[in-house]
């Protein structure tokens, strides 16, 4: 299973840190906790998700609207309405990280 989280920037930078800390020095309570954190509040990526899938995962609040040939996002953030328009076969094509 793969998995987004949102971890402080310090932390990750902490997490990031341990490689280069010899083993008596790693506060390991803190950044077991942190990583625990951001499991529980992470967000599940299914297998073989598309890019529709990983669209949703990052806007869950989202409304959206599917159609034959494209697929309408619509969100409120602030007051401040937003409508994302996506071609249905690019919405539809396997996630691939880095965009290929």
């Amino acid at each position: 299973m793969r998995l987004i989280i949102d971890i402080p920037d310090t932390q990750y930078n902490n997490i990031m840190e341990v490689k280069s800390m010899s083993l008596g020095r790693i506060p390991y309570k803190g950044i077991i906790m942190n990583a625990i954190k951001g499991i529980q509040n992470g967000t599940p990526i299914p297998d073989n998700a598309t890019n529709g899938d990983m669209i949703k995962a990052m806007f869950p609040n989202s409304k959206y609207t599917e159609y034959f040939a494209d697929v309408e996002m619509r969100t409120v953030e602030s007051d401040t309405r937003f409508k994302s328009v996506f071609d249905r076969d690019w919405w539809d094509e396997p996630y691939q990280k880095g965009g290929k």
